[in-house]
């Protein structure tokens, strides 16, 4: 079941923040109810929320598999990866784990974006002169 999240407050935007982690990030339904804003702008900042918590949570896309076969080759190619001395077997153990480190980096740093912006969001609507 997902949990329903009202912010009222830049201070919730920053709970929303701090709650996404690399293992955990519950699915959430955030509705936006500031008193200072009219209802479109309310809207406008939820949809706002919605996309920069949503960016920390993405699932990996089908292109990044496709990216790293891409990148690994070339390496072989290039003699980066010597493929005759490792031998066929730990080449591909070789890919497997260049595989996992890159899509490891890559929700590292969605999740680093995912908060920094929210965070940002939120220090934005602190600074605000409607509050």
């Amino acid at each position: 079941m997902e949990k329903k999240i009202i912010i009222s407050t830049a201070s919730d935007i920053e709970q929303i923040a701090h709650e996404i982690g690399l293992f955990k990030m519950e699915k959430r339904i955030i509705k936006v109810h500031m008193n200072q804003f009219s209802e479109t702008e309310n809207r406008q900042l939820e949809q706002e929320i919605v996309k920069r918590y949503a960016t920390g949570g993405q699932q990996l896309d089908n292109k990044i598999g496709l990216f790293t076969l891409a990148a690994y080759v070339v390496l072989m190619v290039t003699g980066v990866i010597p493929v005759l001395k490792l031998g066929f077997i730990n080449s591909v153990l070789l890919y497997i784990l260049f595989t996992i480190v890159l899509l490891l980096g890559i929700r590292l740093y969605r999740l680093w974006h995912a908060k920094r912006s929210l965070r940002q969001l939120a220090r934005g609507l602190q600074v605000a002169p409607a509050f």
